[in-house]
This record gives structure tokens, C-alpha cells and sequence, in this order.
């Protein structure tokens, strides 16, 4: 009777500092569930054929050669990079993102997916996007109109397409564009405004393509300007390259 009173007391008295530690450290506690939370969430709310990770303090989603060919379902609404280069996915639907909860992304990998058709909505709700890679895809048109969804933008890479022309004010609205890689794909006609409005260009990729002449005034918007004070010079295009085509290739 005496040793089961003695092992009353001794259970009162654990329970009591368990419950004075939990009190006196419950902001402690809270924070370490909120630090935690990101990784939790990456972890459960992924698919098979995917590998999501935290990563330098943003969440990584990674699918590469996974035979997908939508934007996959099932991902976390708090993914910011997303990589799915090398699946067949050959055209981006209208709300392809927002449809699975896929409005946070700030860089958009789709390298070598056999695109070749992309909604004018596609990539409606990508307002945090600044980084997009379409290289290595079957794409004939300029995506202008998609593109006015993502208001950020700083780094655009549409080399190794199908592209022929670029059109006058085909970036109008994306006034953060910083680099933007044409090199590789089949470009004879660049239209005087082209690249009206970018003034934050600094690289310009328009090497291996068919160009034969280029208006000088093409480059206008990238010479250095001048504000209100005269001696202030503000210099924009930092790097270009230009090839022309070969006069002796057939």
C-alpha cells in the first residue's frame, strides 16, 4: 500500500512539471511547428513520379522524364520552383496552373516538353512568376498574350523553337524582362518595335537564326538614354548576340 501512495506521488509530481514546461515554453513550441510545417507539407502533399524538397528556402518540385502530360494534379499549392522538362506535355490549357492550385511558382522549367501550343491563359495567376524556360520545344508563335499574366518577369528563354518573326511590341507589358534567349531558332523578320518598352533589358540572346538584315533602329530602346538631368546617363542592354545567316548556306 505504502510503495503504490509513493508511486502516486511520484506520477503528480512528473504530470505537474510537464505541464509547467508545456506553459512556460508554448511560444517555443509553436514556432518550431511553423518552421517545420513547410517541409511537412512538401513531403505529404506529393505525387510518385515527383521528388519535392525544400530547398534554400523555397519549395522544390522536380519531375523530370516522368511521362506526364498535364500539369500534374496533387502538388502543393506552396510550390515556387517546378520542373518538368522531358515530359510530353504538348500544349498548356487555359488555367493550367490555377486548375491544380499551382499559383505560387516563381520559376517555371518545361524544357523539352514537345510544346507546341500554349493558351492565351495559361499561365493565368502566375504573378510571382520571374523566371520562364520553354527551350528545346516545337513552339511557332511568340506566347505574347500568355505572357501578360506574369507581370514580374525577369528571365524568359524561348531558344531552340520554331519561331520566324518577332513582332512589334511582343513584350509590352513585361517591363521587369531582364534576359531573353532567341538563339536557335528559325527568326528572319524582327519588327522595328519588337522590343519597345523593355528598359530593363540587359541580355539578348538572337544568335543561330536566319536574320539577314536588322533595322538600326531595332536597337533604339536599348541605347543609352538620358533623364531629366543631362549628365545622368542610364545604359540598358548590357549584352547581345546576333548572327546573321550564312550567304553561302543553301
Amino acid at each position: 500500500m505504502y510503495k503504490m501512495i509513493v508511486l502516486l506521488q511520484r506520477w503528480t509530481r512528473l504530470l505537474d512539471c510537464v505541464n509547467r514546461l508545456k506553459i512556460f515554453n508554448n511560444n517555443k513550441i509553436t514556432t518550431n511547428i511553423q518552421l517545420n510545417r513547410p517541409y511537412e507539407l512538401a513531403q505529404t502533399k506529393c505525387i510518385a513520379r515527383c521528388n519535392c524538397k525544400w530547398r534554400s528556402g523555397k519549395m522544390w518540385v522536380e519531375c523530370p522524364d516522368a511521362n506526364l502530360h498535364h500539369i500534374p494534379k496533387g502538388l502543393d499549392s506552396g510550390t515556387q520552383v517546378l520542373y518538368l522538362s522531358g515530359n510530353p506535355i504538348n500544349k498548356l490549357e487555359s488555367r493550367a496552373f490555377e486548375r491544380v492550385e499551382l499559383t505560387n511558382i516563381q520559376r517555371l522549367y518545361l524544357v523539352n516538353c514537345q510544346l507546341n501550343d500554349i493558351n492565351i491563359d495559361a499561365f493565368q495567376q502566375l504573378t510571382n512568376l520571374i523566371e520562364l524556360d520553354l527551350a528545346h520545344n516545337e513552339l511557332i508563335n511568340l506566347p505574347t498574350n500568355s505572357l501578360i499574366n506574369c507581370p514580374i518577369l525577369r528571365k524568359l528563354s524561348l531558344s531552340h523553337n520554331h519561331l520566324k518573326i518577332i513582332t512589334n511590341s511582343a513584350f509590352i507589358n513585361l517591363i521587369h524582362l531582364q534576359t531573353i534567349d532567341f538563339s536557335a531558332n528559325q527568326i528572319e523578320t524582327i519588327e522595328e518595335n519588337a522590343f519597345y518598352g523593355l528598359k530593363n533589358l540587359k541580355q539578348l540572346y538572337l544568335h543561330d537564326n536566319r536574320l539577314r538584315e536588322t533595322h538600326i533602329r531595332i536597337l533604339n530602346p536599348f541605347h543609352p538614354t538620358y533623364d531629366d538631368q543631362p549628365k545622368k546617363k542610364q545604359t540598358h542592354l548590357k549584352h547581345m548576340t546576333l548572327a546573321k545567316k550564312n550567304e553561302n548556306s543553301g
